[in-house]
């Protein structure tokens, strides 16, 4: 996938939608950034993560523990 080729660090599993996979990751600032690939692999838009987004709670936590 282009998460890693675009320079993020994917924490978790990506999470399948109709169009495209949604991925929990973190920018090269280690700021956590939810990524939107496309099924083709392409990066189609990014968005800024805070560390109470209840979307990722788990992900998040899972990411503290380790």
């Amino acid at each position: 996938m282009s998460a890693k080729a675009n320079g993020f660090t994917v924490i978790g599993k990506p999470r399948r939608k109709p169009k495209h996979f949604e991925i929990l990751g973190r920018d090269a600032v280690n700021d956590m950034i939810e990524l939107h690939i496309e099924l083709e692999g392409v990066l189609r838009k990014t968005r800024p993560v805070l560390d109470d987004d209840r979307k990722w709670a788990s992900e998040i936590q899972a990411g503290r523990e380790r």
